[in-house]
């Protein structure tokens, strides 16, 4: 489990904090900025545990083994640790125009040059209009829009959202592709869920999912 310390062991850590204190960040002055800055530095902590996979908490398998269009990218995500390492953000947004990084995979090295070119983004743009400020994510969306031939940089389509994963014609058919479900805050918003409910809410559709599924698929 990441956790601050591991961040801080990166010889960046003190400039890269200094530089995020300068920036608008989502939910500036309230609870939220601190969790939004957390987001921006566990980029820094991947790179010092020498990087690989980076899942959210409130992320959730859906099989095991992951399904085999996902084995590739699975079996060689730390493989390569040059300048140009691939990075993978392996959930795309419902419209397939940007990724969330519920779950990440990468070289130390990749991690560490997305942790600088997230923060290069944040402190050279102004926020995107619709928001208050600058959180990882929307960095990471403003680099999939205005570099799309980025060879080191990837958005897969392996993780569905809740909401997405909800409204599904056919659950089992359409999670086939699919390795995890997130549980994402504004999903479980979206679905007139509470977040202090998520533990309940992710357990009884993962049940209901294993229930339905389980001629389908190998779910978890």
């Amino acid at each position: 489990v990441l956790n601050l310390q591991h961040a801080l062991q990166h010889p960046r850590y003190q400039s890269y904090v200094q530089s995020l204190s300068t920036i608008p960040i989502v939910g500036k002055g309230g609870r939220n900025q601190e969790y939004n800055e957390y987001c921006f530095l566990r980029y820094l902590a991947m790179a010092v545990v020498g990087g690989g996979f980076m899942a959210d908490y409130d992320l959730f398998p859906l099989h095991s083994p992951p399904p085999s269009s996902t084995t590739t990218t699975f079996a060689n995500a730390n493989t390569d640790d040059d300048d140009d390492a691939l990075f993978t953000v392996h959930q795309k947004t419902k419209n397939k125009a940007g990724g969330i990084p519920s779950l990440c995979s990468g070289s130390a090295r990749a991690w560490e040059r997305i942790a600088e070119a997230i923060l290069r983004v944040a402190l050279s743009q102004p926020p995107p209009t619709d928001s208050k400020g600058w959180s990882d994510m929307l960095a990471l969306m403003y680099l999939s829009r205005t570099l799309p031939n980025n060879s080191s940089q990837q958005i897969r389509d392996e993780v569905t959202g809740y909401k997405e994963l909800r409204e599904a014609p056919d659950p089992c058919v359409y999670t086939q592709s699919k390795w995890a479900v997130h549980f994402s805050h504004f999903d479980v918003h979206e679905t007139n869920n509470t977040i202090w409910l998520r533990p309940e809410l992710a357990l009884s559709v993962l049940q209901q999912y294993a229930s339905l599924c389980q001629s389908h698929q190998s779910p978890v």
